[in-house]
């Protein structure tokens, strides 16, 4: 049986959970289109860029990862943090490029929830290899998958040291940054979506929300994800998953994770969310769908008695 903990999004027609629960406090959702305020007058947040020393790679090379800031960002102010990873083929603007994401991209979404719809979350977008050859994201397609050099392969797979000894501790040297775990997430679409649950689970002690958009093969079975909660030590606030029912690269892998993780999980798991997205494959439409689920799950806007 279902936990009653297990977290309930209803979006529409098109999509179906995969788990039954009840909650009264997360939002009806409907899949909608975002746009960015036209006026540089209006509430949005800006990009820049983060420059940091990969001690993970030979060399100690800098690198770059992508910083969206909040409108009005004070460092006087504590944020959520939100690391969000790209798929194979992409790099640190694949989320926010709209001709890859589409205009109702990554920012359009993060501007038009933080006008007063979640709490304002400082968001990082890094490039997820550690390699030597970290900025080639050339790829090609054999047999309908995207594939890369194998050294660009490898290196999605070494990033977890890196994300933790060097993004974070640059991350937070930066800007200001909670220290509440509970406002830690950490989540990805694709090959992000692997690193973000395979990552995530060797580090609860930071992160306490876990998102995994249509995960890639390699993504760790939902027994091991439940038991790596169950033994951390830490309270889980949530795992998210979701995938398009037409995926033949994910929708294998999302039954695999799906299955076990909460029964495994125990207590330890406050919620647990798996959504279908009925006749959607593996894109954008799934992935600024996830986005905005997991960012009213993970980073809900607080009631004024709780400030």
């Amino acid at each position: 049986m279902p936990k009653s903990s297990d977290t309930i999004i209803e979006t529409t027609p098109m999509a179906r959970l995969v788990r039954e629960g009840a909650s009264s406090d997360v939002p009806f959702l409907r899949f909608r289109r975002f746009e960015r305020p036209a006026s540089s007058k209006d509430k949005k947040g800006t990009v820049e860029s983060l420059y940091y020393t990969a001690t993970a790679i030979e060399g100690a090379p800098q690198k770059r990862a992508l910083v969206y800031l909040p409108y009005g960002y004070s460092p006087e102010k504590q944020y959520g943090l939100l690391i969000l990873l790209h798929g194979i083929g992409g790099d640190e603007t694949e989320w926010i490029e709209p001709a890859v994401a589409g205009p109702s991209n990554c920012l359009s979404i993060l501007d038009t929830l933080m006008r007063g719809e979640i709490e304002d979350t400082v968001v990082v977008f890094p490039n997820g290899r550690t390699c030597k050859n970290f900025e080639d994201k050339s790829s090609g397609a054999v047999s309908g998958f995207m594939v890369e050099t194998p050294e660009n392969v490898r290196g999605f797979y070494d990033f977890g040291k890196e994300l933790r000894d060097d993004l974070i501790p640059a991350v937070q040297n930066k800007y200001s940054i909670s220290g509440d775990r509970a406002k830690h997430a950490l989540g990805g679409f694709s090959m992000g979506g692997m690193q973000a649950i395979n990552f995530g689970m060797k580090n609860f002690d930071y992160f306490s929300w876990l998102g995994g958009f249509s995960c890639a093969p390699t993504t760790q079975c939902g027994v091991l994800v439940g038991l790596a909660v169950r033994e951390s030590g830490y309270p889980v606030d949530g795992i998210y998953l979701v995938c398009g029912d037409r995926d033949e690269i994910a929708y294998p892998v999302f039954r695999s994770v799906t299955e076990g993780l909460r029964e495994s999980a125990g207590e330890k798991l406050s919620r647990f969310v798996a959504e279908v997205m009925e006749d959607k494959g593996h894109d954008f439409e799934v992935w600024n769908h996830a986005l905005e689920a997991f960012l009213r799950l993970a980073f809900p806007k607080a009631a004024e008695g709780d400030l």
